[in-house]
């Protein structure tokens, strides 16, 4: 799924902004696309100031139907009145934006704006810099946020819960400057860089094919096109 609509922003540009802190603290958005239901697609056309007829038809084109049988299993985020369903032009009662569409990204951060206005006002109260990447939040700072970083954490667990989105421990992180620093893969530390681990294998990958042909370094079996 593509995660940016801006051109020139990427992962590495959402990373730059946390290169040579002290610390760095990583959340996960859990399902942070399905989340994001056909309803909150819908409220999104309005406050746009679409009809009514128009933001119906608007979330039916952006939304993905969700099997019956998926939608049953997944769990789903949010209360009752969030899970009601709105007319059948929008096709499901829980549908998702439409992965893959260059829209989707842009919805859910319309979706997101919240969630991101407050989490900008927290992080400026403890003189840290936030982004979001999609389903990545990210805080760096000094000590203070060093000091705050668990409570800090259940914090902005709670804002996500109120904001309709839920926040997954498992994936929650810290890392100093004494340690390998990543944001969505990229080592910050002192500037953005790729894990040596990953330069080396590449670097070597590029030998190996140069040397012998790509077809020994195609271990995932990737159809290899030959020229005609």
């Amino acid at each position: 799924m593509r995660r940016t609509v801006h051109r020139g922003r990427s992962a590495v540009t959402n990373a730059g902004a946390h290169t040579c802190r002290l610390v760095i603290v990583r959340l996960d958005l859990e399902d942070f696309f399905a989340s994001i239901t056909a309803r909150r697609v819908y409220g999104i056309f309005r406050t746009a100031g679409y009809p009514e007829s128009v933001a119906y038809t608007l979330t039916a084109l952006c939304s993905n139907v969700v099997p019956p049988a998926v939608a049953q299993a997944v769990a789903w985020p949010g209360t009752g009145a969030d899970r009601a369903s709105i007319p059948s032009a929008t096709a499901a009662r829980d549908s998702p934006p439409a992965p893959g569409r260059a829209d989707t990204p842009a919805l859910a951060n319309l979706a997101a704006f919240g969630l991101d206005r407050r989490l900008t006002g927290l992080a400026r109260a403890l003189g840290a810099t936030y982004t979001r990447y999609a389903d990545d939040i990210t805080l760096s700072g000094d000590n203070r946020l060093l000091r705050t970083a668990n409570p800090l954490r259940q914090t902005i667990a709670q804002i996500a819960r109120d904001e309709g989105f839920a926040v997954n421990d498992r994936k929650s992180t810290l890392a100093t400057r004494a340690g390998r620093q990543q944001v969505c893969g990229v080592v910050v530390n002192q500037r953005t860089n790729l894990a040596r681990r990953d330069y080396d294998t590449l670097k070597a990958t590029i030998h190996n094919a140069a040397r012998h042909g790509p077809a020994g370094q195609n271990r995932t079996g990737v159809p290899i096109c030959e020229p005609t």
